[in-house]
């Protein structure tokens, strides 16, 4: 449902399932001052050290975008998981929103991309889309200083809000809420017409998807017993 739509019971009255979901908001008039003064200490004690560490931030094109959106893919597979969308409607999404509704944030450490943002624009809002896949570099936290620069990039351009896409799973909500978000409400609406898909569902949801974690889990320990 679109933000703001409150009253879902014409829906459930039809049949549809409503469940909340939550995304994060920042209000981005407030500028980047007090924008700085309302993030935890720690993140901004972690984005002050992964700047003096020497790591950078550049806007980037298709290269990047390609590359983000793999790095994001390897990720979804290292946790059993399997992206919903495939390379050709990502590069048709590139070719439409770039760089009028797009913009891509990229991390360098040494020479090398460490993090990264894709995010999209839509009226005086920007929303932080793909990105974030997780870095294992000791001491810094590039993508705490990828997300704060997309943040003071949409300040300064005049955006109203900042929105993170998706507040709904708990370990990722440890680090989103460090800027100091206000949790937004929104509804996925659901009908089954086929009887059929409800059992489906089900299905994928209590056998097959514990499989891809479990086929991932035993994967990534033989990866590390070949390496040593």
């Amino acid at each position: 449902t679109p933000p703001g739509l409150d009253d879902v019971r014409p829906w459930q009255w039809d049949g549809y399932e409503a469940s909340p979901l939550y995304e994060y908001v920042l209000d981005t008039t407030q500028g980047e001052e007090a924008l700085w003064k309302n993030l935890r200490r720690k993140l901004r004690n972690d984005i002050r050290e992964t700047i003096e560490a020497g790591v950078t931030v550049r806007r980037g094109g298709r290269e990047d975008f390609v590359g983000l959106w793999d790095d994001t893919k390897r990720r979804y597979r290292q946790q059993g998981l399997v992206e919903s969308t495939n390379d050709k409607y990502m590069h048709e999404l590139f070719d439409r929103f770039f760089p009028e509704h797009m913009k891509i944030y990229v991390g360098e450490y040494r020479g090398e991309r460490v993090a990264g943002n894709i995010n999209l624009m839509f009226g005086d809002t920007e929303f932080s889309w793909i990105g974030g896949v997780r870095c294992d570099l000791e001491g810094i936290v590039p993508n705490a200083l990828v997300h704060w620069e997309s943040i003071k990039s949409a300040a300064s351009e005049g955006r109203r809000s900042f929105v993170e896409i998706g507040a709904n799973t708990r370990r990722l909500c440890r680090f989103k809420k460090q800027f100091n978000p206000e949790p937004k409400h929104y509804f996925n609406l659901k009908a089954y017409h086929n009887p059929y898909m409800r059992f489906i569902e089900g299905v994928y949801m209590d056998l097959a998807k514990p499989l891809g974690y479990a086929i991932s889990s035993k994967l990534r320990k033989e990866e590390a017993e070949e390496n040593g």
